[in-house]
């Protein structure tokens, strides 16, 4: 699936020729992502927006591939603009109404492309694990950063993914099977992970509160009010 749109006022080369169309082809992989995050480039939020840019574009006009690192700062700002909404449409139309990335319950995931290993996609993942403080000493260890580093600690978290067909991959998932998600399935991941983190928390703070008598509970389990609770259950009637 492409995208393809016409700027208003396009890039004139050295030669004096004018290229106006632009045609969006690639979806940006995990794999592209971490290749960005380690361009010095990236700190730059303009810059980084670009180099996205550049990776999602199979055609402007007839520049050779990749473009130039000029080319995209050097259009105006209603061509930059037209750039962003037509990427975000790209987006759109390659996914297809037929995926749809989910947030089953708080341990389970059906992303909209899934893991690929070996030919096979495993869109449904669950999580099984919290992340621990070795995790990240281990990341550490291993020199990661940004995006290889989130992809490593997710993956610590994952106890299977699973194909349509029912085929199950045990985890924790390698930081190598991270390269070839689609970009959009690590955004819901992340998600995930931080709902789920979010439903422990919740869960243990209202058991807390409820053992240290708060929540108008007293801390031997009645509702607090005079004349109720165990004691007075347990009177005799006169």
């Amino acid at each position: 699936m492409e995208h393809t749109i016409t700027l208003l006022t396009g890039y004139t080369d050295k030669k004096g020729e004018l290229h106006r169309e632009v045609t969006f082809g690639k979806r940006l992989s995990v794999g592209d992502i971490m290749l960005l995050d380690s361009d010095p480039r990236a700190t730059s939020p303009t810059q980084y927006n670009d180099l996205v840019m550049r990776r999602m574009i199979t055609k402007f006009g007839s520049l050779p591939l990749p473009i130039g690192d000029g080319v995209l700062a050097s259009l105006d700002t209603i061509d930059r603009e037209d750039l962003r909404v037509g990427g975000d449409r790209f987006l759109k139309l390659s996914r297809g109404d037929d995926r749809k990335g989910e947030i089953l319950d708080a341990e389970t995931n059906r992303l909209a492309f899934g893991f690929e290993i070996d030919g096979t996609p495993y869109p449904l993942v669950k999580f099984g694990r919290m992340q621990t403080g070795n995790d990240e000493y281990q990341a550490d260890a291993l020199g990661l950063t940004g995006v290889s580093r989130e992809c490593f600690l997710l993956g610590t978290q994952i106890a299977s993914i699973e194909s349509e067909d029912g085929t199950r991959i045990e985890g924790p998932i390698g930081i190598k099977d991270f390269a070839s998600l689609d970009g959009e399935d690590l955004v819901q991941l992340r998600s995930s992970a931080h709902l789920r983190r979010l439903s422990f928390r919740f869960s243990r703070e209202s058991i807390s509160r409820e053992r240290n008598g708060e929540n108008n509970l007293s801390a031997n389990g009645s509702d607090g009010n005079d004349g109720e609770g165990v004691a007075e259950a347990s009177s005799p009637k006169a």
